[in-house]
């Protein structure tokens, strides 16, 4: 299972004091992964629930008494489930978007030139 990345306090602290933000694609993607594994593990989770429910309950219990509290609990559960994953392509596109725009402003620059005759990188 992917780790929590961790964050650092001190980046965290540099966004908030509007001194710039720094973003590494990588352990966003990483983000993305960790909240995948979590949102696949919720989703075998609800489903064996409502499995186990159902089959404590049998088929002989039937009617609105009988789906009153587990429908919209599992209805709940699994739209919470389904925005984790909606979050999941979010981070991803996110990083993808970071990278395409680093990669499109340096070629950008390198066609530019310098006139500083630098060497080059």
């Amino acid at each position: 299972m992917p780790v929590v990345p961790e964050w650092s306090a001190d980046k965290l602290r540099t966004c908030r004091d509007g001194a710039g933000m720094e973003v590494d694609p990588a352990t966003v993607h990483q983000t993305a992964q960790w909240l995948q594994q979590q949102a696949d593990d919720m989703s075998t989770a609800i489903e064996a629930h409502v499995k186990a429910i159902s089959s404590f309950l049998g088929s002989d219990w039937q009617g609105i008494a009988a789906t009153s509290h587990e429908d919209p609990w599992a209805d709940g559960a699994r739209r919470t489930v389904g925005s984790f994953y909606t979050d999941v392509g979010a981070l991803h596109t996110a990083a993808n978007t970071y990278t395409t725009t680093d990669t499109n402003q340096a070629t950008a620059i390198s066609q530019a030139g310098s006139s500083l005759n630098l060497p080059p990188i």
